[in-house]
């Protein structure tokens, strides 16, 4: 028997947040790109600036992880209203 969306997310199969996007050629790139840069400067910086860089770096992915959060929210609100417009809409005559 195959299980439902709902039933997956339930049992904790689908994690949305775990999608792997670092398959996405466009993001690998950008994304190792980032990474060397921000390694470069990094090592540019006298030792004393580079533990507050990289609290920087942590701060910038919390918000990153945060702004997933809510646009994956937002995404699935807005698909929610379009199901349920389109359900009570079935019906009407156009």
């Amino acid at each position: 028997m195959k299980h439902s969306t709902i039933l997956e997310l339930y049992y904790g199969n689908l994690k949305p947040d775990d999608m792997d996007m670092i398959e996405k050629e466009e993001y690998k790139k950008h994304g190792n790109s980032l990474i060397g840069k921000a390694d470069r400067f990094r090592e540019k910086l006298p030792e004393e600036l580079r533990e507050e860089f990289d609290g920087l770096c942590e701060e910038e992915m919390k918000s990153d992880e945060i702004l997933h959060r809510d646009g994956f929210i937002k995404g699935f609100q807005i698909g929610m209203r379009l199901a349920a417009e389109a359900l009570l809409q079935e019906g009407e005559p156009s």
